[in-house]
């Protein structure tokens, strides 16, 4: 099932569709860009990009066995140290997180998206260190698949916080 956000940025109509069969035509946009199409059409240029994939049919055993023994051995320390993982939770605190993650990496901040659009078209997914929240990650839904769309973190000076930071961000992924 694709995803389809229009927008407008000045006078251009925006159309951007994610996951459609192939590319097409609309005469209610002025750009289009297709992400992920399965497809080709001689008409729309196209530029081939890789991505991760993960089957997630295998049971959560099955996928944590399967992950290399350091980043297991992470995983379960994160847990230990209480980190909690939320879904779907606490959109204003990870657009707050995402703006000022931008801004200190110098990344454009029209990057970070909405929390009207996050609500809208996919997942959220937050973690938390006595309850601060430390980092994020949305992943738009089209489904069956989800696109990574945008991570965040603090950013700390504190080595041994900056090592947790870290393990919170690898239980997200």
């Amino acid at each position: 099932m694709p995803c389809i956000i229009r927008s407008r940025r000045f006078f251009f109509r925006i159309l951007e569709v994610y996951c459609d069969e192939r590319p097409y035509e609309d005469n209610k946009a002025d750009y289009i860009i297709f992400y992920h199409t399965r497809r080709r059409n001689d008409k729309f240029s196209c530029r081939e990009i890789y991505t991760a994939v993960l089957d997630l049919r295998p049971s959560i055993d099955d996928l944590f066995k399967g992950l290399n023994s350091k980043l297991r051995k992470d995983i379960r320390r994160a847990y230990k140290e209480n980190i909690e993982i939320r879904v779907n939770r606490d959109y204003d605190e990870f657009h707050k997180l995402a703006v000022d993650f931008h801004k200190a990496k110098g990344l454009p901040l029209s990057l970070v998206p909405s929390i009207e659009f996050m609500k809208r078209h996919g997942y959220l997914l937050t973690a938390y260190i006595e309850n601060r929240i430390v980092a994020g990650q949305f992943y738009m839904a089209c489904y069956p698949t989800l696109l990574y769309h945008t991570a965040s973190r603090i950013i700390s000076d504190n080595p041994k916080e900056s090592q947790m930071i870290g393990r919170a961000v690898k239980v997200l992924v």
